[in-house]
Parts: structure tokens; sequence; C-alpha cells
């Protein structure tokens, strides 16, 4: 179901989502090939691509596409220019005796807090809360709901499943979501934003992928849209399955903070989210602790989020938003200013 004013085929929904794809697979080859020749043959195939494009779409997804093609331009220009490339910077630098017994330790434990940061979500947080109330799992688990200062009644719903709830006005999502760790019990961080739905099994792979791998400092997994049409669906798909996993690979990771996990020790000892920026606070978390172990992408741990965004703000606005802000993020550190409110 969409409440999405215009409907388009599925032909027409998918080559716009091919269209990114393309874009996003042709920057992480010139990343990868770090070749001056090839790179610049590469970003000079992706600048042809929108001509393939179905005349028959409308004028301003094309105009975005290219838009963010030529910032991909700039960008690869930029990287390629660079001396000091950060690649090695990524890898994971030796870990200490005493943490990695610390971490081992963490391992023993199954205490998990779930931490949901809200502003005005009355319309989405129930859902949100009976998922988490309703797991497979059984163990040992807190909810921790930090309120930026809602005028409606997300507070009250709150209170009705939450364990704890913290109410700080003006708060970014960044440093709501460190408030709630710093107040947590459990040994492991979860983190899922009021307007996304966790599947029947989300903490059972959180936990049982932390047990498997005890050196893993993070956890995420696919995200889907709950409300969304084909379109949505596919740049889901493409950016938080298949591009996470290939991120991954090439050690940058893109941990997106409405579905992940990480162990409370380095997540405290990184400092949390970046609480100066209102969008790739998880971008730059996910950098700052992928340096004290192991960040792993599991399929299980799979959830359902709104497309509200896309509704509003229109579909190849916000997907080029997200694509732009996580290669600028991952490539240049440097991050887009303005996120679009939903509320």
């Amino acid at each position: 179901m969409s409440n999405s004013s215009s409907d388009q085929t599925p032909n027409r929904t998918a080559r716009p989502a091919i269209g990114l794809a393309f874009v996003m697979l042709g920057s992480i080859l010139a990343w990868a090939l770090r070749s001056q020749d090839l790179s610049t043959l590469i970003i000079a195939v992706i600048g042809r691509f929108p001509q393939l494009l179905d005349p028959s779409l409308h004028s301003d997804s094309v105009v975005c596409l290219r838009s963010q093609i030529e910032l991909l331009q700039n960008f690869s220009t930029q990287i390629l220019a660079r001396n000091d490339w950060v690649a090695g910077e990524m890898r994971p630098r030796p870990v200490a005796v005493g943490i990695r017994l610390k971490f081992l330790l963490i391992a023993a434990t199954t205490d998990v807090s779930i931490i949901i940061p809200t502003l005005n979500e009355e319309k989405y947080l129930a859902k949100c809360l009976d998922s988490l109330v309703n797991q497979s799992w059984h163990g040992s688990f807190e909810i921790i709901v930090v309120d930026g200062g809602s005028t409606d009644r997300t507070v009250h719903v709150a209170e009705k499943y939450a364990d704890k709830v913290f109410i700080e006005p003006s708060l970014r999502v960044g440093a709501a979501r460190n408030l709630g760790a710093r107040n947590a019990r459990g040994g492991i961080l979860a983190f899922i934003d009021a307007d996304t739905i966790a599947n029947a099994h989300w903490l059972e792979a959180i936990t049982r992928g932390f047990h498997e791998e005890s050196m893993a400092v993070g956890l995420t997994g696919p995200t889907l849209p709950y409300d969304g049409q084909l379109y949505d669906i596919i740049t889901y798909r493409l950016w938080t399955i298949y591009l996470q996993r290939i991120l991954l690979h090439f050690e940058m990771p893109h941990v997106i903070g409405f579905n992940c996990a990480y162990r409370r020790a380095p997540f405290l000892q990184v400092g949390g989210f970046d609480e100066e920026n209102v969008m790739s606070e998880d971008i730059k978390l996910a950098h700052k602790i992928r340096r004290y172990g192991k960040i792993k992408f599991d399929r299980h741990m799979s959830a359902l989020t709104s497309a509200r965004r896309f509704r509003r703000y229109g579909r190849a606005y916000i997907a080029g938003l997200y694509i732009m802000n996580g290669f600028s993020t991952l490539l240049l550190n440097k991050s887009h200013s303005d996120y679009p409110p939903v509320r």
C-alpha cells in the first residue's frame, strides 16, 4: 500500500533505481581500482547513462539523476587527486589484550538494551514497540525511549511499553541515542527508529551474531519499506542490502542507524554517535568503531521501515540525497547539512 499521489508501472519505476545502482557500483569500482585512467573511463560511462533512460520518465527525475552524476564526478575528481588516501586507516588496528578480554566477557552475556529516539511519533511508535515486546527471543532485554520534546501522545505511548523513558527537548538523533546508551544496562546496544518494525527474530539474530563472532563490535541487516511502491523497495534493497555488504567488504562501513547493534564497551569508548550533524551520525560511528573489531551484516536481522520521507519529498530527491551524502561522508568526510523532516 502507498499514499503516493502518482502510480507508475513497474518498468518505469525500475529504471531510475537501476540508474542509481550503476552510479553507486561505478563509484565503488573507481575507488577499488584507484587507477586514474580506469577511473576516468568508469566515470565517463556513468555520465552517459541518463541518455539510456526512457524518455517517458518525468523530466525532474532525469534532471535529478544527471545532477547526482555530476556531483559524483566532482567527488571522484577530488578523491583521485588526493595522495593521502584514507582507505588504509579503516583497517582494524591491533586490539589490546585487555579490550579483547572485555569483549569476550561481554559476549558471554545476553542482556540487550534497545534504544529508540522519538519526536512526535505517536502514529508509528506503537507498531515499533509491539514488534519488540513480541520477539521470539526470551532472554533479558530492556526498551529505552529517548524523546526530544514531543507535543503529541508519543511519551504516553512509550510509557505503556518502555522500561525507561527520557525526555530531553531539542536533542539531535545522535545525542538522543547516546543518552539512551549511557543509561543502558545491557552489554549489547540495539538501535531502531520509531517508524521501523523489527521482525520477530530480530533480537535472536543480534545475540546469535555477537555470540558466534566474539570479536564483532557491530551488526546490521536489511531494511525494506512496508508502505512503499516498487521503486522504494528496489532502492532500499540496493542501499541496505547489496551496497552495505559491498562497502563492508571494502572496509568502508555504512551502518544505518535505524537497524543496527553494537557492543556497549567499544561504543562508549569511541564516543557513540556523532552529535553535531543531522545526517551521517551513523556512518561516522561505524568508521570509528570499525577500528576495534568486525562489523557484520546478518540477513536475519531484518526490519521494515516507513517510506514516508520518499512520499513527502519525492523519491528521486531523497534517494539522491541518501546516495550523495553517503558517498560524500565515506570518501570526503563531509556530511550534508540539511535533512528534511517528516513530522
